[in-house]
């Protein structure tokens, strides 16, 4: 079984044209880096898209903020951008972090762009991104708790739902519903 035989491309919903061109690109044998920003960058492009980039919904103070991060994991190195204003793609200017600085994470405010809570890349067993609830993913370490899962030999999506119990297990009294059930979201 060949290295690209066993490349995977995975995103959420929003993100099915971001994997197409990512996963072709890694088969004409770019960087998994190089695919995986380039494929992002389609999803921060995209005006319908009102979770991130060019279409991102404003804040509470009317202002479109911006997250982002990237992780090389050959190299086990990182960048992080928080609290981005005008600027289109996120996802770049966090690996000019990574690639041009000795820093890790240029912040305004955020918390998706923090390693172990909004992604984790190892490359022996795996990588994970994960989005909504912000607390809840940065008192969990909840990306880097899935891909210690798919080391483990779990499926991604058995990784995901092992992530969401856990996450859910944990959660404050305030952070439920009169069920019991928790009343916030989290994406794999």
């Amino acid at each position: 079984m060949t290295a690209a035989s066993l490349q995977k491309v995975i995103a959420s919903g929003n993100g099915l044209e971001a994997t197409r061109l990512a996963y072709y690109q890694l088969s004409t044998g770019q960087p998994p880096l190089d695919a995986a920003v380039n494929g992002v960058t389609i999803v921060e492009d995209d005006p319908n898209e009102l979770t991130v980039g060019f279409g991102g919904l404003p804040d509470a103070n009317g202002e479109v903020t911006l997250d982002a991060a990237v992780m090389d994991g050959p190299r086990h190195r990182g960048g992080s951008v928080i609290g981005l204003k005008n600027v289109r793609h996120a996802t770049k200017a966090a690996r000019l972090v990574m690639e041009q600085t000795r820093r890790v994470m240029l912040c305004e405010e955020g918390d998706s762009a923090i390693f172990g809570a909004g992604l984790y890349v190892d490359n022996e067993m795996g990588t994970c991104g994960s989005i909504g609830h912000g607390e809840a993913n940065l008192l969990n370490c909840s990306s880097f708790h899935a891909v210690q899962q798919t080391g483990r030999g779990a499926s991604p999506i058995d990784a995901g739902l092992e992530t969401l119990a856990f996450i859910a297990k944990r959660a404050a009294p305030y952070e439920r519903n009169d069920k019991g059930e928790v009343n916030f979201r989290a994406f794999f």
